[in-house]
């Protein structure tokens, strides 16, 4: 994105800088909910993997 402020065909001013700022929020948020995801997932196969080779022995 530019960081000057424009206009659009109906004469709105285009705050670039604040849809840059909103466009990292919610990316940042995205990535945190990732990976918060990606721990409950990775922390439910070890506590799994453990209980589950023990009973195939």
């Amino acid at each position: 994105m530019t960081r000057t402020n424009g206009q659009d065909m109906q004469d709105y001013v285009i705050d670039h800088m604040a849809i840059e700022a909103e466009a990292r929020r919610l990316r940042n948020e995205a990535i945190r909910e990732g990976f918060a995801a990606l721990r409950t997932i990775l922390a439910r196969r070890f506590a799994g993997f453990g209980r589950g080779t023990a009973r195939a022995h």
